[in-house]
């Protein structure tokens, strides 16, 4: 349960990401940050009394991932990418379910459609330092 004063922190929060081969296994304990942005195509129309009506349309987002490396699953899931092109796949798309625990107790789900996920780092290995490993996604719908 929530225990920053009564606001969400990023430990309140699961992410279970589907693959077309599978789940990428994802320790909660692993995810440092998860960002989503939705994306718009705005715009207005004024009307022969000269009233402006802006408007928004919403068409999918993009986010980002940030993990400390626990197994090969990143790798693993940059693998099975290369494996779908090579295979004339155009598009390698997952599925993201963020699972949130609200103050209150109760569970909100966001599920991210259709997303196409690009490995942005792998990891630096040196010395004693945790790797960390990067990902950025776009995706076409938030339900």
């Amino acid at each position: 349960m929530p225990t920053q004063g009564g606001f969400s922190s990023g430990s309140d929060e699961t992410l279970v990401v589907m693959t077309q081969n599978g789940p990428l296994t994802i320790p909660s304990t692993a995810v440092m940050e998860f960002d989503s942005k939705p994306k718009y195509v705005e715009g207005a129309e004024t009307n022969i009394n000269g009233e402006t009506f802006p408007w928004n349309i919403v068409t999918g987002g993009s986010g980002t991932l940030m993990l400390n490396r626990q197994d090969a699953s990143v790798e693993q899931l940059l693998k099975d990418a290369t494996a779908a092109q090579k295979a004339g796949l155009s598009s390698f798309y997952a599925t993201i379910k963020q699972i949130i625990q609200e103050v209150d107790g109760s569970i909100t789900t966001n599920t991210f459609k259709r997303v196409a996920i690009k490995i942005d780092d792998l990891g630096k290995w040196a010395g004693t330092s945790i790797v960390k490993q990067s990902l950025s996604f776009q995706y076409g719908e938030l339900v």
